[in-house]
């Protein structure tokens, strides 16, 4: 094992607790951190540890709307050793400080503390001494002696564990890397059927929505559907999808285009839809032979394209005033061609496949003139100031791989995806995690240009993509 995992005990805390109502996925434990602060040591040999490197992580369980920076200070002498930016958090990220070496022994020996230093919430982090929950969310100590990384532990990680995401796109992202890689890897299978199991039941669904409220067999936007086209695939008369295909139907206006606000003189569309509402539908269309449900999958890609993508750009979102916004946002962009292609393998026996597949080559072609010579993505693709990112970058590359794998794009977007692959090599960390990726679409595209990085899981789901042979 290249690295150890150094479980956290709590030393001291406030117990104040989540609003009447509210809860945490999975009902897991948590604690709250204010200005107060939290106390944690390690066990009671951590002194004997021998380590060239190491990281204090915590993950969140609390939805953050609101910048949000942490402190941490060393026990022993109220030393600061740095800051851990939580800004417009979701739930099940992953943060980590580096222990600038000199100190490492310290943490050892004395422990740290956490302290809010900027948000007007207290933020919580999942607790310490919680069995159900998964080693990667609780506080730790990752040790290592060797910078090197590879990407066996990313399957590790990937495989079995149990990092799971929150319902919607996050959690259908790792599920659907995760089903590709199935014909690859059976552990990939069992791995899914795990997560299956977090949110779904014999008879419906359940899963911690936004502003961590619980939510049991409804469909909270279309952002939430995507995990459905891959239960739809094992269990296509599940009752849940009854919800779905509901939702689809009544959020879709006049001229067949599915939305949040259907009723809007301008309604929002998003590429994420492409793949959250377009591939679900697609799926679940095929699964039951229901021509309707391929029709609407059809009809929305077709909308999303004339509306977002042209030779300009791909813009990510409509602005809600006939305009457009997030110009080649790279992750935008990763839901638009993946949505687009995953779509397309369910629908290609359609009358309109052919305006699909040259739509698939025209975007891929556009995309991949802005790859960079280490195979990397800026945030926005044009905009090198931006900066590079690993998300946009693997969620392209996931798709230009696919693509050409279901035989739609030629050898050179499987050229762009192994560069990019390789690169992305130079962003795990030593457990299989990947580190390069912009926060959450919640602080708006100034937040997206600000050089902001964070780890989210979501994206072993696209490096399911890119390890599947």
């Amino acid at each position: 094992m290249p690295f150890v995992i150094l479980q956290a005990n709590v030393l001291s805390n406030e117990a104040e607790l989540l609003d009447s109502g509210k809860t945490t996925p999975f009902n897991w434990a948590y604690h709250l951190i204010d200005k107060k602060g939290i106390s944690f040591n390690w066990s009671p040999n951590a002194a004997n540890i021998n380590t060239k490197f190491a990281r204090f992580r915590i993950s969140t369980a609390t939805d953050v709307r609101e910048p949000c920076v942490l402190e941490v200070l060393l026990n022993k002498n109220n030393f600061k050793l740095g800051e851990m930016d939580l800004s417009y958090a979701t739930y099940l990220q992953v943060y980590e400080l580096q222990i600038p070496q000199k100190y490492i022994n310290d943490v050892l020996n004395g422990g740290i503390t956490l302290k809010k230093i900027k948000g007007e919430k207290p933020i919580g982090v999942f607790a310490a001494n919680d069995e159900k929950i998964s080693k990667v969310f609780k506080p730790h100590l990752l040790l290592y002696d060797n910078i090197k990384t590879n990407f066996d532990e990313l399957k590790r990680t990937l495989l079995n564990r149990e990092v799971y995401q929150p319902f919607g796109w996050m959690e259908g992202v790792v599920m659907d890397g995760l089903q590709v890689f199935t014909g690859h890897n059976p552990e990939a299978n069992s791995s899914l059927y795990r997560r299956f199991k977090q949110y779904f039941t014999k008879d419906g669904f359940n899963y911690t929505g936004l502003y961590n409220t619980p939510i049991a067999n409804t469909v909270m936007n279309v952002e939430t559907v995507l995990p459905f086209a891959l239960y739809a695939q094992y269990h296509p008369q599940h009752p849940s999808l009854n919800e779905v295909i509901a939702f689809c139907k009544n959020h879709t206006d006049k001229n067949g285009v599915t939305s949040d606000d259907p009723q809007s003189n301008f309604p929002i569309i998003k590429t994420e839809e492409c793949y959250t509402v377009s591939y679900p539908l697609a799926v679940i269309g095929n699964q039951r032979k229901d021509n309707q449900l391929i029709n609407l999958a059809v009809k929305n890609l077709l909308a999303r394209s004339s509306a977002l993508a042209d030779s300009t750009g791909i813009y990510q979102r409509t602005d809600g005033n006939g305009g457009r916004i997030y110009k080649n946002w790279s992750r935008g962009v990763a839901w638009y061609l993946l949505g687009y292609i995953r779509s397309y393998e369910q629908l290609k026996n359609h009358q309109d496949a052919d305006l699909l597949k040259k739509e698939i080559i025209r975007a891929a072609k556009y995309v991949i003139q802005f790859q960079q010579k280490n195979g990397m993505w800026y945030c926005f693709l044009h905009e090198p100031e931006t900066g590079l990112e690993t998300s946009g970058t693997a969620g392209i590359a996931a798709a230009l791989k696919y693509g050409y794998q279901i035989g739609v794009l030629d050898a050179t977007a499987k050229s762009a995806s192994d560069k990019a692959t390789k690169a992305l090599k130079d962003y795990l960390t030593p457990d299989g995690l990947l580190t390069g990726t912009a926060q959450v679409n919640k602080g708006g595209e100034i937040l997206q240009r600000s050089g902001l990085r964070v780890i989210s899981p979501y994206t072993l789901g696209f490096m399911g993509y890119l390890l599947a042979n």
